[in-house]
């Protein structure tokens, strides 16, 4: 039979079509079977010179140009010479050579070098002399931060850094300064300048496990309310021995800004619950300002006004604390432009609060009277007071600078009479006159003043950490640095007229003004200063006037626990101050 015209040579065709179409599949393989394309080549140039301080960035050409992993790793086999940061860019340190390799990271072994000769400048480069790179900070485990430097002087030669962790395991950092928090635990992060200059400035990074949801307001205070503390000080010794408990009122005292909104309406809340009477648990959440907002951080010009007689026209802002009174902070709490003060009362507790520029004036107008001085004290514990525990607080004058002569400030906390007091796991930065402990030379009894100091962190201040008279004084496992400022030399530790300190265990760093005054005295033949020291990273001297022997002026009836001053400049800038968190 003749076949149909219209059928002749189909099946032939259709045959060819599908082995078309399976010849297409073996020569197209998936996208998600495709192999990687490997660098084969780079280039990074000819060999070049660069004087000491100069700086030059590499561009890095790449072949083929659809390589999958473009991304290189830069180093310099002699830093001493020259380095590479890994964006190419690379710094002349000091005469010398320093090959400068690119090695493709995608595991093909691909690399290029070059050269570069340093050579020493002209005139001696500008050295970096100062970097700093913010405030100790936390970060919960898996986060990141950013750090920023600031260099001084501005027109220092070489800016770059290296930026280096003291522990890994802990939290890393590259060379962009950026910190990832790994575990728990603290970790020394320091940027460091390469023009040989020595400088290097460094924060510590706690880092912490995510916690549990935050506790509530309430919560916290029922927790806590009622229960014993141990504060490892004098504090213990509170209520004939007993020690302090906090408050137990029926209910909770919260002041924040929702039930306040209105910040004077906060500000009388809150000075109306700390000295009403009775027990009271009173939570502070966010700013308290005390001066109901004639005082701000860019504006004290209330304090600069005084009569025509030279008098000051405005008082400081300070309220009482009553008895039997527990204060948290929760939420950055802060107690801004002006003090609190405690007088002849009895079982007070504050934790977690800043003490923010407790600001003031000179009782005279110094173009009247030169010598006038101000009054105004963050916290004062006075006349007789007994049983205080002041702890994981800061104290601060913010924003302003008052180092040299105290024109607007006058004590950090002072406790000039008060006993079973203790001072723990507190910061005090930018402050000239720090903490006075008796505030006159008559006050020679040494009962009338029994303090504890363990844990505190004094830096970037001047002077009185502390400075007494007539006291037993225990000073243990702190940490000073920083301290004193160009024209105000200052000293750690001022003991005065029959003072009897204990001092063990505390690490006394640097001193800005170049003074090394540890401890310098201000008492007496007829009143001497009893000093024991031990454990301390620096001499402690004894006063000249004591010739009892050295031995422990008075035995400590608490329980406390010394720790080696090694890790204390660690351990103390990264534990104290108001970072306690409540958590379930």
């Amino acid at each position: 039979m003749k076949e149909n015209s219209a059928n002749s040579g189909g099946f032939p065709i259709l045959r060819l079509f599908l082995a078309g179409i399976a010849l297409a599949a073996l020569c197209f393989p998936c996208v998600a079977c495709k192999s990687p394309v490997l660098i084969t080549a780079i280039s990074i140039g000819d060999n070049f010179s660069l004087q000491a301080g100069e700086t030059r960035t590499l561009t890095a050409a790449i072949a083929p140009a659809d390589a999958t992993n473009r991304e290189l790793a830069w180093s310099s086999d002699n830093e001493a010479a020259a380095l590479v940061d890994q964006s190419g860019t690379v710094s002349a340190v000091a005469p010398g050579n320093a090959v400068i390799t690119a090695s493709a990271k995608d595991g093909s072994g691909t690399s290029a070098a070059v050269t570069v000769s340093v050579a020493a400048g002209g005139p001696p480069p500008e050295p970096v002399t100062s970097i700093s790179i913010g405030s100790n900070f936390s970060l919960q485990a898996g986060e990141t931060r950013t750090l920023t430097a600031a260099i001084a002087p501005a027109d220092a030669a070489n800016r770059a850094l290296a930026w280096s962790s003291g522990n890994e395991a802990a939290a890393l950092v590259d060379q962009g300064g950026t910190v990832s928090a790994v575990a728990p635990g603290n970790a020394v992060i320091t940027a460091s300048a390469v023009d040989g200059s020595g400088t290097s400035g460094s924060v510590t990074v706690t880092v912490i496990s995510a916690p549990g949801a935050s506790m509530s307001p309430q919560e916290i205070f029922i927790s806590l309310k009622g229960t014993s503390v141990t504060s490892n000080g004098w504090a213990d010794r509170a209520n004939e021995g007993a020690g302090l408990s906090y408050a137990n009122p029926a209910s909770l005292t919260l002041i924040d800004d929702t039930a306040y909104p209105l910040a004077q309406d906060k500000r009388a809340a809150f000075t109306g619950a700390i000295n009403a009477a009775g027990e009271a648990f009173i939570i502070v959440s966010g700013d308290i300002d005390l001066s109901d907002g004639r005082v701000s951080d860019s504006d004290h010009s209330y304090f600069d006004e005084f009569n025509d007689n030279g008098n000051r026209a405005h008082g400081d802002f300070q309220f009482n604390v009553n008895s039997n009174k527990t204060i948290i902070g929760i939420n950055n709490a802060r107690i801004k432009f002006g003090g609190l003060a405690v007088s002849n009362k009895k079982n007070v507790i504050i934790r977690n609060i800043t003490f923010w520029d407790a600001h003031g004036s000179t009782e005279k107008n110094t173009a009247v009277d030169s010598g006038s001085k101000a009054s105004a004290d963050a916290l004062v514990v006075q006349n007789g007071s007994d049983g205080v525990w002041i702890d994981h607080c800061r104290f601060t004058d913010g924003t302003c600078s008052d180092m040299i002569r105290n024109y607007n400030h006058d004590g950090s906390f002072d406790i000039k009479k008060a006993q079973n007091v203790t001072v723990s796991w507190c910061e005090f930065i930018n402050h000239d006159k720090v903490m006075l402990v008796g505030s006159g030379d008559s006050e020679t009894e040494v009962t009338d003043r029994q303090v504890t100091l363990h844990h505190n962190y004094f830096h970037n201040a001047t002077q009185r950490m502390p400075r007494t008279r007539g006291t037993q004084m225990h000073i243990y496992n702190n940490y000073y640095t920083a301290i004193g400022v160009s024209g105000n030399s200052g000293y750690c530790m001022g003991p005065g007229m029959n003072a009897h300190f204990i001092v063990e265990n505390n690490y006394f760093g640097s001193f800005s003004s170049g003074s090394t005054k540890v401890i310098d005295f201000y008492d007496s033949q007829t009143f001497p200063a009893r000093i024991y020291a031990a454990g301390n990273n620096k001499t402690v001297a004894r006063s000249s006037y004591d010739t009892s022997g050295g031995g422990k002026p008075w035995i400590p009836a608490y329980v406390y626990t010394l720790e080696d001053n090694a890790g204390l400049p660690v351990s103390i800038p990264a534990g104290a101050g108001p970072l306690l968190v409540f958590s379930r």
